[in-house]
Order: C-alpha cells, then structure tokens, then sequence
C-alpha cells in the first residue's frame, strides 16, 4: 500500500507538469511558429476521469488550427505563422503573438481559458521598400550639430527582438558619411568629420546602404546625395591685374574682364561696375555690367585736356572694376576689386633725334658729320650722346646703335657705345688707337625707335682723325740678335789701300720717310777707328795692330718726328779676325764674357743685399735693446717714487704719533726732551735731518 500510494503521487505530478493544471481554469502555453502540425498541446483529465470538452471560441477561424481529441486532449492540427495570425488579426504584430482558447468542461459547464504564446523566429527575408533614394544636403550644414537626414529602414515581418541588423555604407565617398540607427523605425544619415563643398563635389550618386542579419541575409538601397549650393564663394578674377594696350584712336570693343564664382543660380552671377570712377571718363568708357566687356566709346588722344590729368606715365590710366554676385541680401557675399591698366601707345609720327657732344676737347655740341682730332694712346670719354622722340611708349623708345667702319679689328673694338640713362649714351675708347694701323675712323650713330612700320629712324655719322705720337723709336734691322759685324784682317793684307765700309739700315713707324733718320757714332775709347756717316754708312780705313778683336763701339739713333725726337742709343760689336772661323770663336768669347760680367753684378748684387740685411738687423737690435732699456728705466722709476711715498707716509705717523705722546704724558715728554733734544727725520735719498723739537 505504501508503494501504490508514491506511485499514485508521481503520476499526478507528471500529469499536472506535461498536460498543465486540470484542476485550474487557466492554462499558458508557449509554442514556436511553423511548428509541425498535430501537435499534443494540453490534456484536461486524469485517467478514469469521467469528465469531457468541447471549443466555445468566439472566433470560428481559429477552430480550424485546434481541435480536442478524445474530449480531453487538445491538439494544434496545423503549423501556426505568426506574421499571418498577426495580419489576419488574431493577435499583435508589434509584440508576442499570444492567442486564448475557450473550452468548455462537461458535466461542469466551466469555462477553461488557455493563452497560447507563439514565438517568432527569424523566417522572413528583410528589405528596403523601394531600391533608391534621394537626399539633398546643404553644403553650409555644420558637423558640429550632427545633423539627422532620414532613411527608411529595412522592413522585416518579424519581431525587433527576433534579428539584429548590420548597417553598411560603401561607394566613392561613402567615408564622408556614417549611419545611425534612431529610436524610431527610420535611419539616420550624418556627416562624418568634414563639412561638404558642392564646387568640390555636388553629387554623391553611387552610394549603397548594406543591412545584414544574424543568418548573413543582405538588403541593399542605393543613396544618391546632392549637395545644395549655398552663397559661400566671392566672385574670383582670373589675373590679380590686366594689362591692356590700345592706339590712341581706336574706338570699340576693347577687353572683356571675367570673374569666375563657382556658386549655382544667383549666388555665381556677377555684376561688373566701375569703382571710384571719375565722370570725365564717362565719355570715353562704358562698361558692360553682366558681361565686363570694357567699350572706348571716343578716342584716348594723349593730348585731351580732360585726360591728361587722369594719365600715370603720361600713358598709363590705372581703372578698378569691382565685381559681385547677385545673392540675396542677406547671403551675399563681399565683392572683389581688379586693377586694370589701359597703355595709350601714341602713334609714331616722329624720328628720333640725335644729339652729340665732344668730351675729349671740349663738352660743345657738335653737328652731323663732323670730325673729332684725338691722340693716339689715349682711353676715355670720347662723346655723350643724347637721344630724344617727343612720341610716348613703345614709339618714344629709341634704341642707339655704333657702326664701326673700320678694317682694323683692334679699332673695332676699341669703342663701345653705354647707356648713362634712358636717353642718355656715351661713346668710350676702352683701348687706344694706333696711328700707324689706321689715321682715320669713320662712326656712324643709327637711332630706331620702338615702334611703327617700318620704325622710324635717324643716323649721324662723325669721322674720328688720329693724331701721331713719337711712340717708336729707330732701330736697326740689319741684325735679326745681337749687332756683331765682322772685319777680316786678311782683307787689308791684300788690299791695302781698300776700304772696309757696312751700310746700317734703320726704321721707324712713327714716320713715313725712314731716310730722315740720322746715324751719329758716339765717343769711346776705339771710337777714332771708325767713321759713321748720318745716312748709316760705317767705314774703316786701317786696321792698326793694338785695336783688340772685340770692340764695341756707341751709336744713337734720331728720328726727326715733331715737336719731340725720338733718340735711340746702342751698341755695335765689332769682331777683328782673319777667317770666319775667327768670328765664331770671337762670338763665343764675347758671349762668355758677358755672362762673367752678369755673374759678377749678380755677385755684387747678392753682396750688397746681404749687407743691407744685416744693417737693418743691427738697426732692429739697436732698436730692440733700447726700447727695452726706456721701459725698465721707466719700471725703476716708478718703483722709486712708491718707496718715497711710502717712506714719507711713515715718517709723517711717526711724528703724529710724538706729538700724541707729549700730549698725553707730559713726563715722558720731558724725558724725552733730556735724552734728545732734536728729532731726526730720513728723505727719500736716505739723508737724515733734524726737526725742530716739539714745543
């Protein structure tokens, strides 16, 4: 009996567990969707129970997913989905499914309530409603406020709690932006770390918005982002400064200035006027005010009284446009200024002029064709030149050329034409001219001016004469090295009564006719022996027996060149001897004693160098020992004098220092008066003196 009755007890907990509670009214039940149908879900009675039941659902269409078997077992007859329970309206789609059976138990007639929960599971594919959309954002929208545009969300029939999403953003520039998911159902799309710039980049028109779930199931919506202008770019020119040159009568069209503003609509169109215009130039300048296209409507003759004053460089008008944007008022912008400079180039109507004025002799000036007398040898100034044309700009530019004619490349280059200033040139001799190269130069000064067709242009032309200095001296050209003229002694044996005669040739360049050079044969010591004519005929009547065989004999040489001769004096060597061997070897010795001699002076030389050395390494000593002995005389001296004053400055306590004594005790002065009537005091020469004694 104890055993049936434990078995009785486990049976009814088992029963109460898997079937639910048959004595109460109320039952839960929890079942996942789709399930396979014919499932036991609840038993009502015991075994042997007498008891039985029926559905009394209000809702027929739910009788046909539940059914009692056996009066006492209640079964789901087909799989239950709880997105379609939800859609039919037999529960709620925003939370838990959760349907309530009624039953009905007989004999009792009592109402049994069963609340079945259906779980959701994740069996149904996401996705976006439509497969583009589009966002437009302004340019201007601050980061910092993390600005919130809207994206529809992915729709899924199953419950929030049931997946989690992965959100996604890719394509060309998608780094810019990231996505946030909100409280609601919608997106969030923000800009990341940097504003946007529609004249960077207006369009963001491939972008894709990736939701991934927990099975790796993927939704995809494409983003097309245009980014909204906004007022925020000034006008911009394309040059900081335009120049522009017109002829002085021309008449039209004349430039068309642009600025460029990125801007769309209103905010890029740019308005063109005129800044700080002057009124008189109303009648000379329009200006378009929507193309900037600047119109000459009368002539900007250099000459008008009324435009005169305006000009900067007599042919420069300096004008300021000043552009702007059409954006509203509140959203436009600063405008921009552009300088424009308009040349006024005058027409060429006018040859330079050239002016010349002579430096060497005098600062007058000279006229055309004209002859300037200079030195030869002589570098300098030669003339300033003076250019001019009354045209302004490029026609008023005069460009000055020299024109050499000359064969002579030395004299070509001699001269070189320099610019002092705009106008303002001077012909210098850099080298000197050489009269016996060329006496006469011919220059010629062209002057073009900057402009025209053809240009304009002027010349002069001055003729350079070259006057001669006695730069040469006469030399002898019969000797290509040294003077030597052999005298054979055989010669005289045979022929006694024969003369010996040499003819000296000599040039000058200095002078045209070498016949006025004169020979004169000067004083020496074998000098008797020869004769030298002035035409440069040398003789010799007799050689006698004591005329050594190597004599040089002085000679001058005088040109007849004016106001100052030029005079020349040299050696001849003559060689005595009786055969040409003879003269080799005389030649020889000759040589040779003149390298002894240069020996010799190069000897002197060195002596009297070495002497001079060493005086002034004796003066230097001198010098040397003597300062030395000034300073140590001075260092005694002063150290005599701190002695003196030292000693004096002890003498002079020691008396104090009495005085105080006889002062104080006068018995000690009486004593001292008894042993020494006088005191004694010591100069600085060590000499000692009595003082008077203390009273």
């Amino acid at each position: 009996m104890y055993y049936r009755a434990i078995y009785l007890l486990i049976i009814i907990f088992l029963n109460s567990t898997c079937y639910g509670r048959f004595h109460s009214r109320f039952h839960h039940i929890s079942i996942n969707e789709n399930e396979i149908s014919s499932r036991h879900l609840l038993s009502f009675n015991l075994i042997n129970s007498i008891k039985s039941y029926q559905l009394v659902s209000t809702n027929i269409q739910l009788h046909k997913y539940f059914t009692i078997e056996n009066k006492t077992h209640l079964y789901a007859v087909q799989s239950l989905d709880r997105e379609y329970l939800c859609a039919e309206q037999f529960c709620s789609c925003l939370t838990q499914c959760s349907l309530q059976l009624k039953i009905l138990s007989q004999p009792e007639h009592q109402i049994i309530f069963v609340n079945i929960t259906i779980n959701d599971l994740n069996d149904n594919l996401h996705y976006f409603r439509s497969n583009e959309i589009q966002i437009h954002i302004p340019e201007n929208t601050n980061i910092q406020h993390r600005q919130c545009y809207r994206i529809p969300n992915v729709e899924d029939k199953d419950l929030l709690e049931t997946n989690q999403f992965i959100y996604q953003l890719i394509g060309n520039g998608s780094e810019k932006f990231e996505i946030d998911q909100t409280i609601g159902n919608d997106l969030c799309l923000r800009i990341k770390n940097h504003p946007l710039d529609r004249e960077e980049r207006h369009q963001y028109d491939h972008l894709w918005i990736i939701v991934t779930d927990k099975q790796q199931q993927q939704a995809k919506m494409q983003i097309n982002i245009q980014v909204l202008d906004v007022n925020d770019n000034s006008p911009k020119f394309l040059t900081n400064l335009t120049k522009v040159s017109v002829n002085e009568t021309f008449t039209g069209e004349l430039i068309c200035v642009q600025a460029y503003d990125p801007d769309e609509g209103n905010n890029g169109r740019i308005i063109y006027s005129f800044d700080h215009f002057d009124d008189k130039l109303t009648q000379f300048l329009y200006l378009n005010n929507e193309t900037g296209c600047l119109f000459i409507l009368k002539s900007l003759l250099l000459t008008s009284i009324d435009l005169i004053p305006l000009l900067q460089l007599n042919n420069h008008l300096l004008l300021t446009i000043r552009a702007q944007d059409c954006g509203s008022r509140m959203s436009s912008t600063l405008p921009v200024y552009h300088p424009l400079e308009i040349i006024i180039d005058d027409i060429n109507d006018h040859k330079p002029t050239i002016q010349v004025r002579q430096i060497i002799s005098s600062i007058d000036i000279i006229k055309n064709n004209s002859q300037i007398n200079i030195i030869e040898n002589t570098i300098g100034i030669l003339a300033m030149i003076t250019v001019d044309d009354i045209d302004q700009g490029i026609y008023g530019q005069v460009q000055l050329n020299l024109i050499v004619q000359t064969s002579i490349k030395k004299h070509r280059q001699a001269f070189q034409l320099k610019s002092t200033s705009m106008k303002h040139y001077k012909i210098e001799l850099v080298s000197p001219l050489d009269y016996e190269l060329e006496s006469t130069i011919i220059l010629f000064l062209d002057a073009i001016d900057g402009g025209g067709t053809p240009p304009l242009s002027s010349d002069a032309k001055l003729t350079i004469k070259v006057n001669d200095i006695n730069e040469y001296c006469p030399h002898l050209v019969n000797f290509s090295s040294e003077p030597y003229i052999f005298v054979s002694r055989q010669r005289f044996k045979k022929i006694p009564a024969e003369k010996f005669s040499y003819r000296l040739f000599a040039f000058d360049k200095d002078i045209s006719d070498q016949s006025n050079i004169t020979f004169n044969l000067l004083p020496s010591t074998y000098s008797s022996a020869f004769k030298l004519t002035t035409n440069g005929l040398l003789t010799i009547d007799d050689l006698p027996l004591k005329l050594p065989s190597i004599i040089e004999l002085d000679y001058s040489l005088t040109d007849t060149f004016f106001p100052e001769p030029c005079i020349k004096q040299d050696k001849l060597i003559i060689l005595i001897g009786d055969t040409s061997i003879d003269r080799d070897y005389l030649i020889n010795e000759y040589e040779k004693q003149l390298e002894t001699s240069q020996h010799q002076r190069l000897i002197t030389q060195k002596l009297a160098n070495n002497k001079r050395k060493r005086q002034e390494t004796i003066i230097l000593f001198l010098t040397f020992s003597l300062s030395t002995s000034v300073i140590f005389l001075g260092i005694l001296c002063l150290l005599c004098l701190f002695c003196c004053r030292k000693q004096k400055r002890r003498n002079r306590q020691r008396s104090i220092t009495t005085k105080s004594s006889s002062l104080i005790n006068p018995s000690l002065l009486e004593d001292s008066k008894q042993q020494s009537p006088h005191s004694f005091i010591t100069d600085c020469n060590g000499k000692s003196s009595l003082l008077p004694p203390l009273r």
